[in-house]
């Protein structure tokens, strides 16, 4: 369970980032916080609408239904989309090798 909680948190998450793109990941860091504010602003009285209406119990079997429905799918796509990215980015630095490159030439006095 400690490194399913780790691998959601923000450090995690950005250091995956800054990891993977460079100097590009300020702006998927940006949208990973300003979405995880949103769930933070939906999460909390939804948690406490199924606490009111399930109890506890029913509200966490409910809060893991919907991780499993919802939460798996997108995090399977996400990986698939970054894994596709990384084999395209492969597949072009490779291509980008085999291409002959012109051969300066000096010039003529």
């Amino acid at each position: 369970m400690g490194v399913a909680m780790g691998g959601g948190l923000y450090e995690a998450a950005g250091a995956a980032l800054v990891r993977l793109y460079g100097p590009q990941s300020r702006a998927a860091i940006t949208g990973i916080t300003l979405v995880a504010g949103f769930a933070s602003t939906v999460g909390w009285p939804l948690s406490t609408l199924l606490e009111a209406e399930l109890g506890w119990r029913g509200a966490c079997m409910a809060s893991a239904g919907l991780h499993l429905l919802m939460g798996l799918p997108l995090d399977a796509w996400g990986a698939g989309a970054l894994m596709l990215s990384g084999a395209i980015g492969l597949l072009a630095a490779a291509a980008l090798a085999t291409v002959p490159r012109p051969v300066a030439q000096e010039s003529q006095r």
